[in-house]
């Protein structure tokens, strides 16, 4: 009996006290998947852009070099049926001014066309005037080649009444001499359009 519990003692100092028993071992296995890559082709629209040549007409107006003089302006005496064309400032034959019945007033300007190179259509205005009265000739227009002249010529009758007084004429551009210079020139812009096409898209395929 005293062997005994020396034999427990030493045991319980030792850690030998645990009961042995059968081990018990986990047998389930979890089922793995199995997955891999696989590659398609997929539809989509793809942006296609490329440089074109774009040509553009580009136009300016041009105004033409000139010259214009003025020529003398000529005021006539016309009496009925005794003279005509004579001047108011002086006498011819019977016909004196202060008996004119009607006067003949002309003015004129020569224009040169100072430009080389270009033809254009001047546009020449007259106003004819007393102190009380304006008349408004209606245009010439002319046109005139490179480095060419022209003469422009205006003329008026009017009944002169008893007041015996001659009409002043001027003469001026109703329009500037203008043409339009043309050229051509190339850029390049940018051109996008949308093509179908595919593209190799990689998905996993699990099972």
């Amino acid at each position: 009996m005293h062997v005994l519990s020396v034999v427990f003692a030493l045991a319980l100092v030792l850690g030998c006290v645990s009961p042995v028993g059968p081990v018990q071992t986990n047998t389930s296995v979890a089922n793995a998947s199995s997955c891999k890559m696989v590659i398609t082709n997929q539809p989509y629209n793809a942006t296609l852009c490329e440089n074109v040549s774009d040509m553009q007409q580009v136009c300016n107006t041009v105004v033409l070099n000139y010259t214009m003089s003025n020529i003398s302006v000529a005021n006539l005496c016309i009496q009925k049926n005794l003279c005509s064309e004579t001047g108011a400032s002086g006498t011819a034959g019977n016909c004196v001014a202060y008996e004119c019945s009607e006067g003949l007033t002309t003015c004129a300007v020569n224009i040169t066309n100072l430009d080389a190179q270009n033809t254009a259509v001047w546009s020449v205005a007259a106003t004819f005037k007393t102190d009380d009265t304006t008349f408004s000739e209606t245009p010439i227009n002319q046109s005139i080649a490179p480095l060419q002249t022209s003469t422009f010529k205006f003329q008026r009758t009017y009944d002169m009444d008893l007041r015996q007084q001659m009409m002043s004429c001027n003469v001026s551009l109703a329009a500037p001499p203008a043409v339009q210079q043309c050229g051509y020139i190339t850029t390049l812009k940018e051109v996008c359009q949308q093509v179908p096409s595919t593209q190799e898209v990689q998905t996993q395929v699990c099972s």
